[in-house]
Formats: C-alpha cells, sequence, structure tokens
C-alpha cells in the first residue's frame, strides 16, 4: 500500500511538472508571438536607438531564430561599424575605404554603417563614453583626410546633421590612468569637447625650451623627467594622424611645413637609438617607450621622427621648430574645421519678393 501510494504521488508530481512546463512553455509562446508581431519601428526605433546598444540587439536576437534573422541586420551593421571606427581612430584610411567600398552592393548595410554610433576605444587609449559616428570621431580628431574621405560616402545631409549634433553636443571620453615612475596620473573624464587640441603638446615644448635655455632645471634627472613625462605623455595621447605627420617620411618639421599635402602618408614608425640599439619602433604599440623613457623630436630630421631622452640647450633649435611646425599644423586643420562647416552649412533659403 505504502508503494502504491509513493507510486501515486509520483506519477501526480510528474503530470504536475508537465502541466507546469506546458503552461510555462505556453506561456513563453504567447510571449514570443506577442513579441513577433510588434511593429518594427518600436522594435529597431524605440528599442535598439532608444535603449541604444548593440548588446540589446545581440540579446533579443537570442530569444529565438526569428529574433535573430529581424536583428541580422542591426548586428552586421553594429559588426562594420565597430571595424570602421577603429580603422579611423588608427589612421587606417585605406582600410576603412576597402571596408565601404566592400559594401556598396547592400546601400542599406553601408548607410547605417555610417550613420552607427557606438562606444570605443581610441588607439591612444582614450574611452569613449557615448556612442560616436566613425565621421564624428575623424572631424573631432581634426583629421582632414580622413574625413573628406568618409564625406565621400555621406550625402551633405547626413554629413551635416552628424557635423551639427558634434558641434551641439561634443564627445565624451576619459584620458587612461598613468604612472610614469614616481608619478601617477588618475582617469581624467573629458566633457562636451567638439575637437582635439594640440595646445597641451605645444606648452610642454614650450616649457621645456625655455627652462632649458633658463637654466630651469634643478639637474639632469629633472630635466629628462619632465621630457618623458610632461612631452611624452601629451606625444602618446596625440590622434594618428598627428602622429603621421611626425613619421611621414617625405618632407621634416623644417622648414615648417603649410600642411596642406591632399595626401597624408600613414606612417607611425620612428627611429630610436637612445640606447645604441638602431632600430625603428612603432609610435603606439604597448611596448613604445613614448612617455617612459624618451619622447620625440622631428624637426629637420629627413625620413622620421627620432626618440630623445631629455634635448640638451644645443638641440634647443630642432625643439623650436617642432613647436612652429605644430603651431603651423594646429591653425591649419582648424581652418580646415572651418570650411568643413562652411561647406556643409544650410543652403540660404531664396526670399519672395512680392
Amino acid at each position: 500500500m505504502l508503494s502504491q501510494s509513493k507510486s501515486k504521488s509520483s506519477e501526480s508530481e510528474i503530470t504536475e511538472t508537465q502541466d507546469i512546463s506546458t503552461m510555462s512553455q505556453t506561456s513563453s509562446e504567447k510571449k514570443a508571438d506577442f513579441f513577433s508581431r510588434l511593429p518594427e519601428e518600436i522594435l529597431k526605433v524605440n528599442i535598439i536607438e532608444t535603449v541604444g546598444s548593440q548588446t540589446i540587439a545581440t540579446t533579443l536576437a537570442r530569444t529565438c531564430k526569428g529574433h535573430h534573422l529581424f536583428f541580422d541586420e542591426e548586428l552586421k551593421i553594429g559588426r562594420h561599424a565597430l571595424l570602421l571606427v577603429n580603422h579611423v581612430a588608427r589612421g587606417e584610411q585605406e582600410q576603412a575605404e576597402e571596408l565601404l567600398d566592400a559594401l556598396k552592393n547592400i546601400q542599406d548595410i553601408r548607410k547605417g554603417v555610417l550613420s552607427y554610433k557606438i562606444k570605443f576605444t581610441d588607439i591612444a587609449g582614450k574611452q569613449f563614453i557615448k556612442p560616436i559616428t566613425a565621421f564624428q570621431y575623424a572631424v573631432w580628431a581634426l583629421d582632414r583626410h580622413m574625413y573628406e574621405m568618409l564625406g565621400n560616402y555621406l550625402s551633405d545631409d547626413q554629413a551635416r546633421a552628424q557635423l551639427e549634433e558634434l558641434d551641439r553636443e561634443g564627445v565624451d571620453y576619459i584620458k587612461p590612468a598613468s604612472r610614469i615612475g614616481e608619478i601617477e596620473r588618475k582617469a581624467q573624464p573629458i566633457k562636451k569637447e567638439r575637437q582635439f587640441n594640440l595646445s597641451t603638446l605645444i606648452d610642454a615644448l614650450r616649457t621645456y625650451s625655455y627652462c632649458l635655455w633658463n637654466n630651469q632645471f634643478s639637474d639632469d634627472s629633472q630635466q629628462v623627467n619632465f621630457w618623458k613625462n610632461e612631452v611624452g605623455i601629451a606625444q602618446r595621447d596625440l590622434p594618428a594622424h598627428v602622429v603621421n605627420e611626425y613619421c611621414r617620411p617625405d618632407r621634416s618639421f623644417f622648414p615648417t611645413p603649410r600642411f596642406d599635402e591632399k595626401i597624408l602618408p600613414r606612417e607611425t614608425k620612428f627611429f630610436n637609438n637612445t640606447d645604441n640599439q638602431n632600430r625603428t619602433e612603432d609610435w603606439f604599440t604597448h611596448a613604445s617607450p613614448i612617455g617612459k623613457s624618451c619622447a620625440i623630436l622631428r624637426a629637420n630630421s629627413p625620413k622620421s621622427a627620432v626618440a630623445a631622452k631629455g634635448p640638451s640647450v644645443v638641440q634647443q633649435g630642432f625643439i623650436d621648430r617642432d613647436v612652429a611646425a605644430l603651431e603651423s599644423l594646429s591653425a591649419q586643420r582648424l581652418e580646415d574645421r572651418l570650411m568643413l562647416s562652411i561647406e556643409l552649412s544650410p543652403p540660404l533659403k531664396k526670399i519672395s519678393h512680392k
């Protein structure tokens, strides 16, 4: 009798579990069916754009096969947008152009990629915590050659809308923390910045030159530490296109360039002989000595930028030549930025005289 009672009890539990499972399955199916019947504009506009994340599209896509197909286009756009903005931030102009050309037969995807706003970390370690487009990043960085290339794939209305948003809201990012010897620098949040500013590097070079000429450094150690910590850290923070100007093999920083060339060689290698090893290194690698044991001079070096541990007063002229070149570069790129705004200004409405 006890055995029969246990058997009946077990059968009852199984039946109850099956009933619950069936009810749960039916409930899930009803929810999935309800979700599937939501209007597309609610799913793609209200959910993705309002919540604003590639992650939400990925999560919803996993709910069932149908939803994966529905969000497949959004996922493709997000993946390509991340590839594009990384190419742009690294100064990889040819690769960025090739990516967009590969999408020429799927215009909806390409248009989506160019307008997709994304959070990412650039080549200098800055974390962009408010999503931006690849075009907006290039304009913020003042990378004229890059944003002109991207502009070839955008309509004037699309480019204007992105530029106006950048002018209105700027970009938000976090400068990475760093530790050089005894000096520890905390991560620094930057809010609503409309464009990158070369003044930090220019001011550091000017201060070094002044202190060098006026014997303001207490000893060689203080001189070297200022050079690698202040100048070097500012150089590590540069956008790719400024590094490309430092490293381009076809001209130096003296005589002072006008920086109006149509083509920018995307070179990031510099010459390092500070330890008598006679080697070339890449500016942006994790192992780069810039800001750790040296900083960079270009001046009239004919083929490449050169690493230096702490230029002496004899080399002060080289520092001043770099200051003049960077001031010229900054002025030219700000003028280019102004011209972009003018070119994309809305056409004037005709006034009817009756």
